[in-house]
């Protein structure tokens, strides 16, 4: 028989080693060793990355899917169009707070442009295409033939409303360089009709109600006469004006440089503030005023304070 040996039996577990079940303690891993000295170290840590989130992807555009139009809300997200009125999208339920809008197209793409036809349900077989008739572009051509046509037919109207509005606007005062009389006072100088003062007059050599007193301007340069200034009487002192004759009608005549002179007769009030006239005339050199009638003392001359001119 055999004799019972004195070293006790060891009952291995599943998934252990001898040395595990004798008291053996393995290292997981092999120490290495540390220059200049006989310690060992674990090998360092190795920290865990940085969590990452997943992108978010938006839902596949469908095929059938139709552009956003002018005035709706393009999706940030999936760049779905939206009607104005919703807050979510339609497509992926994102926020459209803020949300960009489509700009409106051109009015020149707007004529050519057709809207985009919705899509068909399923099962739903597509018509036959038709070719359709550009009736907004052809309405719109035919508007600007009929304004071209009209413009050209009055362009000479359209030419004058022009000539009017910028000799309103673009007019200024324009000086005589120089100044004749038919006759003149000795005291009372042609020059006074322009010197821009209303105390001081010209006044005719001879008394009465005289046809054939006048007085010449002359200009610098040629330019478009558009209204003539007269003041009548000696005066703006009210003493002063009625001693003298004052002018009731006159002939105004503008010198042009080419062509026949342009004529005017202006009726005047009997006042002593100014009072403009109307007159057009191009390349205007010199102008004449003429007396035709007069109001006021019989032994008076007439007499005018300032003629002024205006033009461009």
């Amino acid at each position: 028989m055999d004799q019972p040996s004195s070293v006790p039996r060891v009952t291995l577990l599943p998934g252990t080693f001898p040395e595990e079940a004798a008291g053996v303690i393995r290292a997981e891993k092999p120490l290495k060793p540390v220059p200049g000295g006989d310690r060992t170290e674990p090998p360092p840590e190795v920290k865990p990355g940085r969590r990452t989130t997943p992108l978010e992807t938006s839902p596949p555009t469908p095929q059938d899917e139709t552009p956003p139009v002018p005035g709706e809300l393009i999706c940030g997200r999936c760049g779905a169009g939206n009607n104005r009125e919703r807050h979510y999208c339609r497509r992926c339920a994102a926020s459209l707070d803020e949300a960009a809008v489509v700009p409106p197209l051109p009015w020149w793409r707007r004529l050519a442009s057709r809207r985009p036809k919705a899509p068909l349900p399923a099962g739903t077989r597509p018509k036959r295409k038709r070719r359709h008739f550009p009736v907004r572009l052809v309405s719109f051509l035919a508007v600007l033939g009929v304004l071209g046509g009209a413009a050209y037919a009055g362009r000479g109207t359209i030419d004058t409303a022009v000539a009017q509005v910028q000799d309103r606007f673009l007019s200024s005062d324009k000086r005589a360089t120089s100044v004749t009389a038919s006759s003149s006072q000795p005291d009372r100088l042609p020059d006074f009709a322009i010197d821009t003062f209303s105390n001081r007059s010209w006044a005719a050599g001879v008394a009465g109600n005289t046809s054939d007193q006048f007085l010449d301007f002359v200009f610098e340069r040629e330019f478009r006469l558009t209204q003539i200034f007269i003041t009548g009487g000696a005066s703006d002192d009210s003493n002063v004006f009625i001693k003298d004759r004052r002018p009731l009608k006159v002939e105004v005549t503008a010198v042009q440089a080419e062509g026949q002179p342009k004529i005017e007769n202006f009726e005047l009030k009997d006042v002593k503030e100014r009072q403009p006239f109307s007159i057009v005339a191009d390349r205007v050199a010199a102008v004449r005023v003429r007396i035709l009638d007069s109001t006021g003392p019989e032994e008076a001359p007439v007499a005018i304070a300032e003629v002024q001119f205006s033009g461009r």
